[in-house]
């Protein structure tokens, strides 16, 4: 998903239109920036939003600190990192449902920066893992 939102997201920053399967695309980034935000609400209040998944939201959340040295470049304005992800949530949102991003450029052109280093953080991730108990990763396939 992460790799797919973060073109996607450039496609809505260039004005092209998206598909219905690319709606639900965005539907799904827009719930894993707000489980992370959950998560991030949680570690710093020590409660969850109503509705909200505990087991979920902390697992986005950790998910989401992998590429923390993005986070950190993204989180400049923001007072912590629950506002951070609700931000690219809504900004995600808004754009799936105008299919636009007039007004939101700088809010989805920064969820589509820590989409694509997180797509980078995982493919680093699984290319640096050994294979377990003798598996060949092309057995995999």
């Amino acid at each position: 998903m992460t790799a797919r939102a973060s073109n996607l997201l450039k496609r809505v920053l260039d004005k092209k239109p998206i598909s219905t399967d690319e709606m639900a695309l965005l539907s799904n980034a827009e719930r894993f920036l707000r489980d992370a935000a959950d998560g991030a609400q949680f570690t710093t209040s020590g409660a969850f939003r109503e509705g909200a998944n505990p087991s979920r939201s902390l697992a986005a959340l950790d998910v989401a600190f992998g590429p923390i040295k993005v986070i950190r470049t993204l989180v400049r304005q923001e007072a912590n990192f629950a506002n951070l992800f609700e931000e690219l949530a809504s900004a995600v949102s808004k754009a799936k449902e105008t299919q636009s991003a007039e007004g939101i450029e700088d809010s989805l052109s920064r969820a589509r920066q820590f989409f694509e280093a997180l797509a980078e953080w995982i493919a680093n991730d699984l290319d640096s893992r050994k294979p377990v108990l003798g598996a060949r990763p092309e057995s995999l396939f």
